[in-house]
């Protein structure tokens, strides 16, 4: 890491005691490109033929944040996708897609205000149970590391509504279901 302080600056996660190494936590120790850290989350019901798919990935060494939305009812699908630059604002907010930890591991609200893909949500995803740790997933090719990454899942509820080109979906804790993942690392190919 150089001296130069505005390559790293420091982020609001800065505050709390969660470093892993002695530099801020803008700075990753690896410069592989394919080093990230990301959410997936679904919310799904079979009654009214939904599921909601967000996810979001942040490349910290291509400083760039990456989300995807999609939605399908009774298998018709819309698809939102939008990037921004990571360093110049370090929330979980890409446009009008947004994460928020109200409370870790149980509460995560996932909002996306009105936009041109017709698609909008208020969502509160519940942790039914604690998150499941996977084991550590190590893979070389060829003598070089392309998968060094780790990630937890966790089943969930969901409550509060979801919108698609008009037609609203109330999300309630009985009839719902949901899921998510949260991986970080180096994982080199994505097939």
């Amino acid at each position: 890491m150089s001296g130069n302080r505005d390559e790293y600056p420091l982020t609001p996660y800065d505050e709390y005691p969660v470093h892993q190494a002695p530099y801020p936590v803008s700075y990753v120790p690896s410069t592989d490109y394919a080093w990230d850290e990301g959410y997936y989350y679904a919310v799904y019901s079979a009654n009214p033929q939904v599921i909601l798919l967000t996810g979001m990935r942040i490349n910290p060494n291509a400083d760039v944040v990456g989300v995807h939305v999609g939605v399908n009812v009774r298998g018709v699908q819309r698809t939102l996708r939008m990037s921004r630059t990571w360093r110049k604002q370090f929330y979980t907010a890409v446009g009008p897609l947004r994460y928020d930890v109200i409370e870790p591991y149980r509460d995560i609200r996932l909002s996306l205000d009105t936009n041109e893909a017709g698609l909008a949500f208020d969502l509160h995803w519940l942790g039914s149970g604690p998150p499941h740790l996977s084991d550590h997933h190590l893979a070389t090719v060829r003598g070089r590391r392309t998968t060094d990454q780790t990630r937890y899942n966790q089943t969930a509820t969901a409550r509060a509504w979801i919108e698609v080109a008009g037609e609203g979906f109330e999300v309630s804790l009985s009839g719902w279901g949901a899921c998510r993942d949260h991986s970080r690392g180096l994982y080199d190919a994505r097939p």
